[in-house]
């Protein structure tokens, strides 16, 4: 239709379009019976009423009032139509509120308050000018709710955050671009399958999308394979009746946050040299097994470990040497020991362990000694290999002591008590530590050279002085 069609003060902008040429007969056809039974509104171009039904007045909650001369825009807020551009107002409508089909509107009310109704609007030539049909409707089951949601879909193509949309049992139904580059998937790929966000647990909610909104860390594997860490908000999209229809999962990249956090978490808990747990994490996992073991009536033991002749190895190869030696008793400890429990760097050269649902002392002997046998048949060096040897010892709970310093220290002493001994050795169970004159005679027997010559007795030397 040519603008002047539209009206007289109509502009050459408007598309051909707006107003189609249509017979009267459409007035009474299936877009609308019959104008006296339902609600239908007749406007200019320019937005100003000229008719309404009885049904529209009533659909309005506007019975006594008297709708001619009144501006659509006042009724409708949403629909910015103004006087002073016909052409404009017709062009909105016609590509915003495409003829002939149902849009959810929010309609003003006489007493202030607004309700949400559906139009509908076609455009009727009468001589040369265009008139606004407007029929309205109380919203039938799911439509407003559709269209509403495929607004929200329209919004999220140009979105810079990815987007998921599943239905109520969580297979895909949608992605955005935004996704599609994240992910590496393409649309068609992910379309149909499984996806199940934190919130499906939801079935009901409150009528609406954006209720009981839940934050989620997620993770999830892109088409190359690279981990992707997703922090997601997942909302369900709710019907009128406030069951859910969809769940939409809105996400962020965040794996290079995630990958520095878990890096300063385990430069906060693990030795740097080692990478086994450092002192800080010790003392945590020490008071751990202290709580269980109180609230469950367990028992655990407590070792510390220390390296013999470290500071010779460093003087005779270098720190490098040292290094590796440390690394090694690190590696030889963690072997000897289960999954639960705990070897750490308690500084230097000295190892502690927690060792959870040990109870007897012979199970502790054992432990003990397997740590000093494993750390004797360890090698550094290519050239020329270094021998390693390891003094260990031992304290148990509740036997030992009933706090973490008690039995660091408890162990500690039992440990020094096998480097008394000569180290590469072990002495667990310091409750049975030797009294000084014991200790000094058990020095004395282990110090005693006793050459065993073939087919000769043996015999015991002893220097003059010394012993």
């Amino acid at each position: 239709m040519s603008p002047k069609h539209i009206d007289e003060t109509s502009t050459p902008e408007t598309p051909s379009r707006v107003a189609p040429a249509a017979p009267a007969p459409m007035l009474a056809g299936a877009a609308f019976p019959p104008l006296t039974d339902q609600a239908v509104l007749v406007a200019t171009a320019r937005g100003t009423i000229e008719y309404g039904t009885d049904a529209a007045r009533r659909l309005l909650q506007a019975a006594d009032r008297r709708l001619e001369g009144e501006s659509l825009a006042t009724l409708l807020p949403e629909l910015p139509l103004r006087a002073a551009t016909p052409g404009y107002n017709c062009a909105y409508l016609v590509f915003n509120h495409p003829p002939g089909r149902w849009h959810p509107l929010t309609v003003a009310t006489p007493d202030g308050g607004s309700v949400t109704l559906e139009a509908a609007f076609l455009f009727i030539p009468l001589g040369d000018t265009t008139r606004i049909l407007v029929g309205l409707r109380t919203p039938t089951p799911g439509s407003a709710d559709d269209a509403h949601f495929q607004r929200f879909l329209a919004r999220m193509e140009t979105s810079d955050d990815a987007v998921v949309v599943t239905d109520a049992e969580g297979v895909v139904e949608y992605v955005n671009p935004a996704y599609e580059r994240l992910s590496g998937w393409r649309r068609e790929a992910l379309v149909g399958r499984p996806r199940r966000p934190a919130a499906l647990a939801t079935t009901t909610a409150a009528p609406g999308a954006g209720s009981q909104v839940r934050d989620t860390l997620r993770t999830e594997r892109t088409r190359s394979g690279r981990a992707l860490y997703l922090d997601e908000q997942v909302r369900p999209f709710t019907d009128r009746s406030g069951h859910v229809t969809h769940y939409v999962c809105t996400a962020r990249d965040v794996s290079r946050r995630i990958a520095s956090e878990r890096a300063l978490q385990r430069r906060a808990n693990f030795d740097s040299l080692t990478g086994i747990a450092n002192r800080h994490l010790l003392i945590h996992r020490l008071n751990q097994e202290l709580s269980r073991a109180a609230r469950e009536g367990g028992a655990f033991a407590v070792v510390c470990a220390d390296m013999d002749g470290l500071k010779a190895i460093n003087d005779a190869f270098g720190h490098a040497a040292g290094d590796a030696a440390i690394r090694a008793v690190a590696e030889r400890l963690t072997h000897c020991v289960r999954d639960m429990d705990t070897v750490g760097r308690f500084g230097g050269d000295e190892f502690l362990l927690v060792v959870p649902g040990l109870h007897r002392p012979a199970d502790v002997d054992a432990l003990l000694g397997k740590l000093v046998a494993s750390v004797r048949d360890a090698r550094v060096g290519d050239a020329a290999p270094v021998r390693l040897a390891l003094s260990a010892g031992a304290a148990l709970y509740p036997r030992d002591g009933r706090d973490a310093g008690a039995l660091v220290q408890a162990a500690d002493a039992a440990m020094y008590t096998a480097k008394r001994l000569g180290g590469d050795r072990h002495w667990s169970c310091v409750g049975l530590a030797p009294s000084p004159a014991a200790a000094e005679r058990a020095v004395t027997r282990c110090l005693q050279p006793v050459p065993v010559l073939p087919r000769r007795p043996a015999t015991a030397v002893q220097h003059p002085s010394v012993g």
